[in-house]
């Protein structure tokens, strides 16, 4: 018997090899299972066993995985793919403007109104009424007043934010509540919006002027953050995704998201780029983001990158573009001087940190990949994996950049629409011949070794089905079929679904290890009601998630499920 074994293991054959696969603890069969890879074979049937693939193929293969305790789930056809991962997404902020006043998605002026009085009457208790997500083009020049927002709100200090993030909208309470008169200079990177013959603020607040307000109000309490937070991750979880990339994670934030890691809550996986220091500038911010970096515990939650605001948005005339806007020589700022960005840009590279930068235009852009560049070059063995979020406009010289310098280009697809932030805010400012260069999706996968793909939830939707689609389209995805905008940057649908999951994963240094279905890889995966690719492209976003399943775990199951077994 000692000398059979000594043959077998010869051999490379063992007692588990003789003996069959150990059972698995889930097995799902009878799907057409999506790898992760163009143009690859589908599988039938997968096994998972202690939150791994242990087998991906046809449903012949799959009995010997079956054991006394396996669970098993008929998947009846349906399509099984790779989960999602949101490589730019702001769960807090979209939890807290659920729980708060949410705005987002009303077009209508009047609407819109009825909406905040709503808010006001059920925030009775709150010293102030706080609320994001109104969309720019419902007012003349995204300019709303302050004192439509007293009419509506009298009582009290009233703050709402615009749904992208870098405009607020106050009442002349809280302008008051904070001191802002016709006298207060506007702060460095930001700008309050003035009446032209008084001087008197409007109403409106640009990027870091929104803090002369915001400081004011309450603080966020950390019960409230952790709610938000819940709130976030669950309909992320609904949509399939599994990996949920905070793209600025302040202290506070950071709190919220280790209580989470802490939890044991199902839920998706959290990498969070950290929030720069505000005083950054005249105290050294590395030691303050190496320890929370080094609070983080276990695989759930991890804080690896550093969020860097380069610019603001075209809307607002705070995007950094190389030319400048139409009628004039403003060409918007850079929130960091290009010698000040190479100098933070090489310290985090050096100290290991993914640099997650924001940028809209394509000056930004351009000393983006300057500073990392730059850094490279000052430690080439370094390779951390830095990537550049939004990209609205690219030098045409610039987009091949990216492959050589190994960034990634995070790109937020559901934008590449002619909505009214394009065709009433946007092209007026930058003009129809730079107009048809906006989110070059198309050209960025034909240059960039790596794309990835986010939300910036809840500047809009969260759903990356509604994403891919208008990735594949150039429509609206709610428009049907027709011809697109800019239809020569469309994707393909495997493009689009290799940046919502190997793109992520890639991020996160962890392509080898989730992004595809294969076996020894991650069982994170979605089961949809419909086979995308079998679809229309108008028609993807019309696909629905039944069944998110995280490191094999159960993150979401729609209720009733038409999985029988699953749970």
């Amino acid at each position: 018997m000692k000398r059979l074994a000594t043959i077998l293991a010869a051999l490379g054959i063992g007692c588990a090899r003789l003996s069959g696969p150990e059972p698995a603890d889930l097995v799902l069969r009878h799907g057409s299972v999506y790898l992760g890879e163009a143009g690859a074979a589908r599988a039938e049937s997968l096994a998972i066993r202690s939150g791994k693939l242990a087998y991906v193929g046809p449903d012949s293969g799959i009995a010997p995985y079956i054991g006394a305790d396996t669970r098993s789930v008929e998947l009846g056809g349906r399509l099984v793919l790779p989960a999602f991962h949101d490589a730019h997404v702001h769960p807090i902020s979209a939890g807290l403007a659920a729980i708060r006043c949410p705005l987002a998605g009303i077009s209508d002026r009047d609407a819109l109104e009825g909406r905040i009085r709503d808010c006001a009457e059920s925030q009775r208790g709150r010293a102030w009424v706080e609320g994001s997500g109104w969309e720019l083009p419902v007012f003349g020049a995204a300019n709303p007043r302050a004192e439509l927002l007293d009419a509506l709100v009298p009582d009290r200090p009233a703050l709402l934010r615009s749904a992208d993030g870098h405009s607020a909208w106050a009442n002349s309470r809280a302008l008051a509540a904070a001191g802002v008169t016709r006298d207060t200079p506007d702060p460095a990177n930001g700008r309050i919006e003035r009446d032209p013959s008084s001087g008197e603020p409007s109403g409106t607040l640009r990027e870091a002027a929104m803090e002369l307000v915001a400081r004011a109000a309450p603080a966020t309490t950390a019960q409230d953050l952790e709610l938000a937070l819940g709130r976030g991750l669950a309909e992320l979880a609904r949509l399939g995704v599994v990996c949920a990339h905070e793209a600025n994670a302040t202290p506070a934030y950071w709190d919220a998201y280790l209580a989470y890691g802490k939890s044991g809550a199902p839920g998706p996986r959290v990498r969070a780029a950290l929030a720069l220091p505000p005083d950054f500038a005249s105290v050294d911010p590395l030691p303050a983001l190496e320890a929370a970096r080094a609070s983080a515990h276990g695989d759930r939650v991890r804080a690896e990158a550093v969020k860097l605001f380069l610019d603001g948005v075209i809307e607002a005339r705070t995007a950094a573009l190389i030319e400048p806007y139409e009628g004039g020589d403003e060409r918007g700022s850079t929130l960091l001087a290009p010698d000040a960005l190479d100098a933070l840009v090489a310290r985090l590279d050096a100290a290991g940190f993914q640099v997650h930068m924001h940028a809209i235009g394509d000056r930004a852009a351009r000393i983006g990949l300057d500073a990392v560049e730059r850094a490279r070059a000052a430690a080439p063995a370094g390779g951390t994996r830095h990537t550049i979020a939004h990209l609205q406009l690219v030098a045409a010289d610039d987009l091949m950049r990216f492959a050589g310098l190994g960034v990634a280009a995070n790109v937020q697809a559901l934008w590449a629409q002619a909505d009214p932030y394009i065709t009433e805010l946007t092209i007026p400012l930058i003009g129809d011949e730079r107009s048809l260069d906006l989110y070059p999706i198309g050209s960025l996968f034909a240059n960039a070794d790596v794309v990835a793909a986010g939300s910036d939830w809840p500047v809009s939707s969260a759903d990356p089905l509604a994403a891919i689609e208008v990735g594949v389209t150039r429509r609206a995805d709610d428009s049907g079929p027709g011809p697109g905008w800019l239809p020569e940057q469309r994707a393909d649908l495997a493009q689009m679904l290799a940046a919502y999951t190997r793109g992520g994963a890639w991020l996160d240094g962890e392509e080898r290890e989730r992004g595809r279905l294969a076996p020894g890889m991650a069982a994170d995966l979605v089961v949809l009601d419909r086979d995308l690719f079998e679809l229309e492209p108008h028609e993807i976003s019309s696909a629905r998630v039944l069944w998110t399943l995280a490191d094999g775990e159960t993150i979401w199951l729609d209720a009733p499920t038409p999985l029988a077994g699953a749970r």
